[in-house]
This record gives structure tokens, C-alpha cells and sequence, in this order.
């Protein structure tokens, strides 16, 4: 169940894809609260999705801007029940009563948002509703996807003494380390398009994943050189066709001597 009628599609299988599997397979079977953080393009998301829309029970729901309590229940009434009731207190009744009867899975993308308010209370808030209210009161597994949290960011800093309660809570966790694997994580995903990719184009792949797009932009391209090879025959992904690709969309320039 997503909030979204597009089918997602199936990540490519590295080492962080299959990790982020486990950990949200684990919150679902043992409703262990479960915290996966790592830095954008790393395939959190999109693994994520697909996971919820093969498992029966399982809501994803992506949270795109600052939450309050009360958009934040809104959110998910509108998720859970397909609408939002009137009030937040209404909301937060038919949430309770809709999970009480009925066994669900939730996994919230970009929960950094609900620590994205200056307001400390608002914060505290937002955790609290999601720990007391959703995990602890009906026994429904959470699972919560952080971009710009670390788990030692839980332990230190200005909520730590609120958050490393949270984190004894969430036993489960992910802390995907920041730089790209090279074997297990980008050549795989190369291999999916390019099966006996040179030497050269690896490199290339290397340094496009590890670079500002991340995994993000490197998929962009190969899907876009996929698509090429496709309607022109006879022709291949090659090492030159990819770097072609990250030039034009970078903007990357070789401008003439004075």
C-alpha cells in the first residue's frame, strides 16, 4: 500500500539495497522500531517503495516538507484512511481505532522532516506522536528513513537526551557509511545495463556514482543510454556515450582558449 498510484520499480540488488530488505523485513516480522539513515542517492528510497508495494499491509508514505503535529496526522489519515477528518483530534481517534483493527505496516521516507521545525516542542512532538501514539499504543511496526541523520546524530547534539530514549526504542537500525562501494554496490547496478562493461566504463561509472547526483544521476544516465541503444542499432553503452550523457546534463563546458 503506497500513497502513490505509480508502480515503483524493482531496486537493483547491491549491498545497500539488500541491508535496507533486511532491516525492514525485520521491523515487519518482529515489530522492532526500526531507524534506517544514509546520505541521498544511495537507492533508500526507491527500495523502500518497492518494499512496500510487494508487502501486503505495508504503507509508504514521503514526507516533503517540514512537519507539524497536526500535518503530520494528517498525512497519515489521508495514507491509512484515504482522507483526513475534519480535525486533528478526529484524525488521531480513526488513526488509532483504523490500527487497532487492522494489522499494518508503516514506513516513513524523509523523516528528517519531522525534526526539520526550529521549534523543539514541535519536534519532540512530531517523535513522540510516532513512538507513544502509532508504535507503542497499536503495536503497528514503523519504520523511519533519515537523509541528513546519522545514528550517532541520535546520540549527540541538542536532543540527544530526548532522541537516545527514542534510540533504545529502535533497536533496529541501518547507518549506511557515506562512501560509495565500489564492487558490491555501483558495478552491480552497471552490470544490470552493461553485463561485460570495459575497464574504462567502469571507472566512469565509479566516479559519475561517487560524485554530486550519487546512484541518482549514475541511473539517470544509464537509463538514458539504455534508451539510445535501443532505437539506434548496432550501437552500445559504451565508456563515450556515457560520458556524453553526464556532460550535457551537468553542464560541463570545455570552453575555447582567448
Amino acid at each position: 500500500m503506497r500513497t502513490s498510484t505509480e508502480t515503483p520499480k524493482e531496486p537493483v540488488s547491491t549491498v545497500v539495497t539488500e541491508q535496507i530488505l533486511v532491516k525492514l523485513n525485520i521491523c515487519k516480522e518482529s515489530n522492532i522500531l526500526t531507524l534506517i539513515c544514509g546520505g541521498t542517492g544511495r537507492g533508500k528510497s526507491m527500495t523502500a517503495e518497492y518494499f512496500c508495494h510487494t508487502t501486503p499491509g505495508a504503507v509508504y508514505i514521503k514526507l516533503r516538507s517540514s512537519a507539524t503535529p497536526a500535518r503530520l496526522i494528517g498525512i497519515l489519515a489521508e495514507a491509512l484512511l484515504g482522507t483526513a477528518r475534519q480535525s486533528m483530534e478526529q484524525n488521531k481517534k480513526a488513526i488509532r481505532d483504523f490500527l487497532t483493527e487492522n494489522q499494518r505496516m508503516i514506513v516513513i521516507d524523509e523523516a528528517n522532516q519531522l525534526l526539520a521545525s526550529k521549534s523543539m516542542s514541535t519536534r519532540i512532538a512530531n517523535m513522540e506522536y510516532i513512538r507513544l501514539d502509532i508504535y507503542e499504543h497499536t503495536r503497528t511496526p514503523v519504520a523511519m528513513i533519515f537523509t541528513k541523520y546519522s545514528i550517532q546524530d541520535f546520540k549527540e547534539g541538542d536532543m540527544a537526551s530526548f532522541l537516545e530514549q527514542f534510540l533504545g526504542r529502535g533497536i533496529n537500525t541501518l547507518d549506511i557509511p557515506a562512501r560509495m562501494f565500489g564492487e558490491s554496490e555501483v558495478y552491480p547496478i552497471l552490470r544490470h545495463y552493461v553485463p561485460d562493461a570495459s575497464v574504462p566504463l567502469r571507472k566512469l561509472a565509479l566516479e559519475i556514482a561517487r560524485g554530486t547526483g550519487k546512484l541518482r544521476s549514475f541511473v539517470k544516465y544509464l537509463e538514458i543510454a539504455q534508451r539510445y541503444v535501443e532505437e539506434h542499432p548496432g550501437t552500445q553503452i559504451s565508456e563515450k556515450l556515457l560520458r556524453t550523457l553526464q556532460q550535457r546534463s551537468e553542464g560541463i563546458v570545455k570552453w575555447p582558449e582567448d
